[in-house]
């Protein structure tokens, strides 16, 4: 039997009542003690034999409560206890919540009495989201559920009760109720890229700014799932069926539009359209002065989540208020900088930066330039083009300023986390900060990455999965994050998924250094080796190097695949004395070639240089490395051993 929790709660103050099959102690036991270690008194049978009939006590503990807790498995809803139980909960018009603790096939006369009851999974959420919604709808302030003749129009039809599963949206506040398919847990969205109708194509930017704006302001309410730029701006120009692209992206609506500025001022369009039929939900125009640009970006994320009847916190509506106080000057400039942001090359990392700085001159209090200049730095050194020494200070000074500008920006927070744990190699901080990024904006995938990224260095796969298939789900067609994704396969040990990964990322974003990396590691892992030189070929000409490319197939060619690898190492090395950074790139081949105490010498040479790559011991060409004693050393002097 597992640890029992705390005795059941017999006092006076407000409680929850726990239904539950007695087969899944080992389990349920574990979401008691999760609701006891957050100061929720919970009754449960716990002197209740399995198999005795219906009692006084169950009966009075239920008429008690302030909540009815359903836990659901394939023996809960076996169970004709548990269906009394929660019978005579609905009876006594209990506020019933019920909690999906495996993939169960619930049968029709239980759905149709769990139809319009709180309903959330664990499979789905993880158990990160999970907890945080389940102390949530245990603490929401009790609201009266509407009748069916009282409840507003939704977004999405209802469909037959006998497939109709009641997911919950949950506030601190209150509670909300939206009918879907059972695969719906919360709405999801997409932003087409809004139509640039300046005339001016120099004022694509605009449009572009203002498509992401909109973007991130409703990624601010947690009870929507939106998908990310990167993802929607394949679309832009697109002649696609607006029905094609949501299937693509798997979204439930779609918002369409235009954005177009004249000197001073801007209008910007919006219709709101349902994915299914087609159907225009709802339209409107808005023209403002250039000066109020935030405020309306703000307004236009509050009439959409309005009109899709989702309801957000006091504190998501507070953000949102926030951000419609910032001031618009300097805002131009850094839309610009965001433009060459993205593209991730040195030359576009270093214009971004100078349109950064004109924004900070125009307004030295623009938190949003401070982070734009944080996220350049760190895009910098993260692809090795600056060392860190160089680029750290820099990207920790400019986040710390954004933070203290505003403190719920959660770009800065992603980027002084990355800082943290790749560079400082301080792991609590770094997973604070990520998290606290997560909880601003659950629809961030720029925040999930790197926390994943971090489980993964620890080993903590299951745990690494979650989050970066929850980033993948808003952001599908991002390259860089199927590279990721591939990354933490192979270090898995899950190297025909990671290939598949790799491969899927360079069709987005053929020109990823890293994914080449990692599927030259790969191929490695599983004897592939005319395709990891030919993956590492392909490295050197995306880098803009095909000399090296053309010496490397002619040395694989002449002498092997052991001599070729062991001359990449040390055109690696020779590159990392020259540049001070990348030692880690030498370590690696190093090791490939059964070199371990050279490949362990640029590894000491990788902890001298702050190398961000440095903590991935975890890559599985380290496995034999991992027991010296010199790597030992070295993995805790890096904090992950």
């Amino acid at each position: 039997m597992s640890d029992r929790p705390s005795p059941a709660y017999k006092g006076d103050e407000p409680y929850v009542f726990v239904s539950y099959s007695h087969e899944d102690e080992a389990v349920v036991f574990k979401e008691i003690r999760l609701l006891q270690d957050h100061g929720v008194n919970v009754w449960y049978d716990d002197g209740i034999a399995a198999g005795l009939e219906w009692s006084d006590a169950l009966a009075q503990a239920i008429k008690g409560c302030a909540s009815f807790l359903y836990l659901i498995t394939p023996r809960s809803v076996a169970s004709e206890n548990c269906r009394r139980e929660l019978n005579f909960a609905i009876a006594e018009d209990r506020r019933i919540l019920a909690a999906h603790l495996e993939e169960t096939n619930v049968p029709d006369g239980l759905r149709l009495n769990l139809d319009n009851r709180q309903s959330l999974s664990k499979t789905k959420l993880g158990f990160l989201e999970y907890e945080r919604r389940l102390i949530q709808a245990i603490t929401a302030v009790e609201q009266p559920i509407p009748s069916a003749e009282e409840r507003p129009h939704r977004l999405f039809r209802p469909v037959p009760v006998a497939v109709v599963l009641a997911v919950l949206m949950l506030s601190v506040v209150g509670m909300w109720w939206l009918k879907s398919t059972p695969s719906l847990e919360v709405p999801t969205l997409a932003v087409l890229p809004l139509a640039n109708l300046s005339g001016n194509p120099e004022d694509e930017y605009f449009a572009d700014g203002m498509t992401e704006a909109l973007i991130t302001n409703l990624a601010k309410v947690g009870a929507l799932r939106v998908i990310s730029r990167t993802s929607i701006m394949r679309f832009k120009g697109t002649d696609r069926s607006l029905r094609a692209i949501a299937a693509e992206l798997g979204v439930d609506a779609i918002i369409t539009g235009s954005a177009s500025r004249d000197s001073d001022r801007i209008r910007i369009t919006a219709q709101l359209i349902d994915a299914a039929t087609g159907q225009h939900l709802w339209a409107d125009s808005f023209d403002r002065d250039f000066q109020d640009v935030m405020k309306l970006q703000s307004e236009i994320a509050k009439t959409i989540v309005q009109e899709v009847q989702i309801v957000a916190t006091p504190e998501e509506f507070a953000r949102l208020a926030r951000a419609a106080e910032v001031s618009t000057n300097g805002y131009d400039a850094y839309l610009k900088g965001m433009q060459h942001f993205y593209r991730l090359t040195p030359q576009d990392l270093e214009t971004a930066l100078d349109y950064f700085d004109l924004s900070l001159e125009q307004n030295p209090d623009a938190a949003l330039a401070h982070a734009g200049v944080a996220a350049a730095w760190v895009g910098l050194q993260q692809m090795g083009f600056v060392p860190s020494s160089e680029a750290a200070p820099k990207a920790e000074a400019a986040a710390q300023r954004a933070l203290e500008l505003d403190n719920d920006s959660v770009e800065a927070r992603v980027w002084l986390g990355v800082i943290r744990a790749w560079v400082d190699w301080d792991w609590n901080a770094a997973e604070d900060l990520f998290l606290r990024a997560i909880e601003l904006n659950p629809s961030s995938g720029d925040a999930r990455i790197p926390y994943s990224h971090m489980l993964a260095l620890f080993g903590r796969f299951d745990e690494a999965m979650i989050q970066i298939e929850q980033a993948l789900k808003v952001d599908p067609f991002n390259g860089w994050f199927r590279g990721v994704y591939g990354i933490e396969l192979h270090m898995a040990g899950r190297h025909d998924e990671a290939i598949a990964a790799f491969q899927e990322a360079l069709r987005i974003s053929p020109d990823l250094p890293f994914v080449w990396i990692g599927l030259a590691g790969s191929y490695h892992e599983t004897n592939q080796f005319d395709l990891a030189i030919e993956a590492e070929g392909a490295l050197m000409v995306s880098l803009g190097d095909p000399d090296s490319q053309r010496t490397l197939m002619d040395m694989y060619s002449e002498k092997g695949y052991e001599e070729a690898t062991g001359w990449l190492a040390d055109l690696w090395a020779e590159r990392s004395v020259a540049t001070g950074t990348s030692a880690w790139w030498a370590a690696y081949r190093y090791v490939r070639t059964g070199q371990e105490d050279k490949a362990i010498e640029w590894l000491e040479r990788a902890f001298d240089q702050r190398d961000p790559n440095l903590p991935f011991f975890e890559m599985p060409e380290f496995e034999n490395l991992r027991s010296d004693p010199r790597v030992r050393d070295l993995m805790r002097r890096v904090g992950v051993l």
